[in-house]
């Protein structure tokens, strides 16, 4: 994680004041003051690392559930509607409900004459039809997602 890391400037100085400047003392800027601050950072560095990791793990388990949650919805659906086949009641109220629609809103087409003039950035999003199933409604969070994308 460069975000968090100290800058070469900053080891360089730090190896500076180590060797030639340790007896020194600046106001608010001594050997003392340089090494406690890199240590905070790398304690610093260390906690984002965990807490990304275990963000990670907290959303791939959020995704495999909901997806499980999908397929036995699904399945279970499918076994109500065989069964509701003699209640024409319940097989309305079934064919109400439809699954594989729910994806997010797709966004409006853009005038192909500016697409064309128009190069795509860096880090811009997939079209939705090419997204993977497991993402049919991004939590409101997910957007640290590319918080660790970015490290």
């Amino acid at each position: 994680m460069s975000d968090v890391s100290p800058t070469p400037s900053i080891d360089a100085l730090v190896a500076l004041f180590e060797a030639e400047l340790g007896d020194v003392s600046f106001p608010g800027a001594s050997l003392e003051d340089l090494s406690s601050q890199r240590a905070t950072l790398e304690d610093a560095r260390t906690k984002v690392e965990t807490l990304r990791r275990e963000l990670d793990d907290a959303l791939a388990g959020y995704r495999q559930t909901r997806a499980l949650l999908q397929s036995t919805a699904e399945r279970g659906h499918a076994y109500a509607s065989v069964y509701a086949k003699d209640h024409p009641e319940l097989l309305e109220k079934l064919t109400e409900i439809r699954f594989g629609e729910e994806t997010p809103k797709r966004r409006k087409k853009r005038d192909k004459s500016v697409k064309a003039n128009t190069p795509r950035t860096r880090g811009a999003k997939r079209p939705e039809s090419k997204r993977d199933a497991s993402e049919m409604a991004p939590l409101p969070f997910e957007d640290t997602a590319a918080l660790s994308e970015a490290s």
